[in-house]
């Protein structure tokens, strides 16, 4: 038979913080790793024997909303006797913001809890660092094109406001080859940082910047107006008026920005002939035209599109670029 000095001995031996308690929330017990952990301020929910843990998360609940659910979660294992139940959490301590996993499950003989805790800091850091690598662009720490694409997606599955546009300006930095040719590519990825600190200052609240690939970047706009997002475009091509200052070098280029809008691929472009023109409706069956669904990708391409027609205006027809710039296969930035 196992005695309660043996019981005690068990729970002290082992790693976990580990807190015992009765049908109504009393901690019974608390073993040495929480003693230790609460001593050293690293406590979960304050709490001693002979005191309530469903009161402690109240009083703790009033500035943290985890503490809340935590006690929610206890209370409806008291209740209920669900076979577990489990919650990962933040924690502030003397040595800043924690991360712990909590595990809950009924007393074998009984009626009560045992509350397992363990710290998960350094799993969740490593998770959290492996999620901005999967939608952040390594050279400029933005947001990259994967992510770029869900946002712009979303933002076009989103009706906006009455007088609210979607708006995207796509940038690309004229000739920047020449920058990588002449200081070579680590001078080019810190003058990429540089353009994107500039271009982040423009922006400001108004938009999100990202870095599209290469040479190029996107801002988008949820909530904008066609004058607003020509003001910005403005901004954006001015910022760079001074030389960027890129690893002791002093970098001088420029960005032509191309606009385009969710409501123009909503609207679609108008397909119908002139009166008097095309098939006569008699002969062929008539159709309403809709246009395809927006997307991320259609919009960038309006807006590249807007690039060419520019250049191509100020080169000249024989110099006619025909097709938009096109950003490389992967997200590297030369």
């Amino acid at each position: 038979m196992i005695t309660d000095d043996v019981a005690a001995a068990v729970l002290d031996s082992l790693p976990s913080r580990i807190a015992v308690l009765g049908p109504d929330g009393t901690v019974i017990r608390l073993n040495d790793a929480w003693r230790r952990s609460a001593a050293a301020g690293l406590v979960v929910v304050p709490v001693r024997p002979g005191t309530s843990w469903l009161a402690a998360c109240e009083a703790g609940a009033q500035g943290s909303s985890p503490l809340r659910a935590l006690g929610a979660l206890t209370r409806r294992m008291l209740n209920s006797r669900r076979d577990h139940g489990h919650i990962e959490l933040p924690v502030t301590t003397p040595r800043g913001e924690r991360w712990v996993d909590v595990r809950i499950r009924p007393l074998s003989r009984g009626d009560g809890l045992v509350v397992v805790v363990d710290d998960v800091t350094e799993r969740h850091d490593h998770e959290k660092a492996l999620r901005h690598r999967a939608t952040h662009d390594p050279v400029t720490g933005l947001l990259n094109r994967s992510a770029l694409r869900d946002l712009i997606d979303a933002a076009l599955g989103t009706r906006p406001a009455d007088g609210d546009d979607v708006g995207l300006l796509f940038l690309d930095l004229d000739e920047f080859h020449l920058v990588n040719h002449r200081f070579g590519y680590a001078v080019g990825d810190a003058a990429l940082q540089a353009a994107a600190r500039r271009f982040q200052e423009a922006v400001g609240s108004e938009g999100v910047l990202g870095h599209w690939g290469g040479d190029q970047f996107v801002v988008v706009t949820t909530r904008t107006s066609r004058p607003a997002a020509m003001v910005l475009a403005d901004q954006l091509s001015s910022c760079l008026a001074e030389p960027l200052e890129a690893d002791d070098q002093d970098v001088r280029i420029t960005v032509s920005v191309g606009l385009a809008f969710g409501s123009t691929l909503r609207s679609g472009p108008d397909t119908a002939p002139p009166p008097g023109e095309g098939t006569p409706a008699a002969a062929t069956p008539q159709y309403p035209s809709e246009p395809p669904p927006p997307d991320a990708m259609a919009l960038v391409r309006m807006a590249s599109e807007e690039i060419v027609r520019a250049r191509a205006r100020s080169q000249g027809p024989l110099t006619m670029r025909s097709s938009p710039p096109q950003p490389p296969e992967s997200d590297s930035s030369t």
